[in-house]
């Protein structure tokens, strides 16, 4: 990276420092990235969104700064790993959206199953309304067949 001054080399500060990532577009291996240095508009995103800042940089330091801060006051209060509290509250966001579709899942299918059983219930009632008709039709036939016989 020395030899290279197209690039600059970006790490995680933060509950994902020194993770292996990828993120807006760029590759981070143990928690840095090498980015183009005329890449202003991703830098910004990095920093702003990622946590990521330029090493050396004035917002590096700051950043770090800060996380150091931020786990030694959390550190000092007994309050969870951030990475931790991070990764429980995507788990309970997942379930969360998959039991609401399960839910909906489960609605449809009780509507489906209801539709399913009135429509039986509606073929089976014409059919029986059928079957004493065709009944009274073939009598009556077989009635006039009778009567025609004797004239």
């Amino acid at each position: 990276m020395a030899g290279n001054r197209l690039t600059v080399e970006v790490a995680l500060v933060g509950p994902r420092e020194g993770e292996t990532c990828s993120l807006a577009g760029f590759d981070f291996k143990a928690g840095v990235a090498e980015v183009p240095r005329h890449a202003a508009t991703a830098l910004h995103i990095l920093g702003k969104y990622h946590s990521a800042f330029q090493v050396d940089s004035r917002e590096y330091e700051e950043a770090k700064a800060k996380w150091v801060k931020e786990k030694a006051s959390a550190e000092s209060t007994g309050a969870a790993d951030p990475k931790l509290v991070s990764a429980l509250e995507d788990a309970k966001s997942h379930i969360n959206s998959q039991g609401a579709e399960l839910e909906r899942l489960r609605a449809e299918l009780r509507e489906a199953k209801a539709a399913s059983a009135e429509s039986a219930k509606a073929q089976a009632t014409t059919e029986l309304a059928k079957a004493p008709a065709e009944e009274t039709l073939a009598a009556d036939t077989k009635a006039k067949g009778k009567g025609k016989g004797k004239e």
